[in-house]
């Protein structure tokens, strides 16, 4: 992952409204064990290599998965037909542009797991699509503890050593 510049948690909120995210920084409890003023905020540019750390948010996309793993290597082809995935993939440019770039959370931002908070339909269509996530524009949120976050997939936790 390349990271392009820092920037600030009312940038990327700014951004969740401007694509109508429907999980937001903080939302869905988040906030219970990862307090925004916590939170690190870049702008980045995936690279092939994220593919292996990089998740779908654990709320009904682990059924789009090979095993149920949540990892975006895992979607299934069969998918591709579904309306949402199908509109889409028709609508989207890829890689996925500024506009519309990917929302993530993480532990880490050089190592950690990147869970896909916002934008999981456009992650599967570009990989669908593609075969890739390199050069997909995201923002990314780092907060220590955001693997307690009830929403993060299992393989996706970060455990305490």
């Amino acid at each position: 992952m390349l990271i392009l510049t820092n920037v600030n948690v009312s940038d990327v909120q700014a951004h969740e409204a401007a694509t109508h995210a429907n999980v937001t920084l903080g939302g869905y409890q988040m906030d219970r064990c990862c307090p925004l003023d916590e939170f690190k905020a870049f702008n980045v540019r995936l690279e092939a290599s994220d593919i292996d750390r990089l998740f779908l948010l654990n709320c009904g996309f682990a059924a789009f998965t090979k095993g149920q793993t949540c990892k975006v290597a895992d979607v299934l082809p069969g998918i591709v037909p579904q309306e949402r995935i199908r509109n889409v993939a028709d609508k989207a440019c890829f890689p996925v542009s500024a506009d519309q770039a990917i929302l993530i959370v993480s532990a880490d931002e050089k190592c950690g797991p990147l869970i896909i908070y916002d934008g999981n339909h456009r992650a599967m269509a570009q990989y669908l699509m593609r075969k890739t996530v390199h050069d997909v524009l995201a923002y990314v949120c780092v907060h220590r503890n955001i693997s307690e976050w009830g929403f993060v997939p299992p393989l996706g936790r970060i455990q305490e050593q």
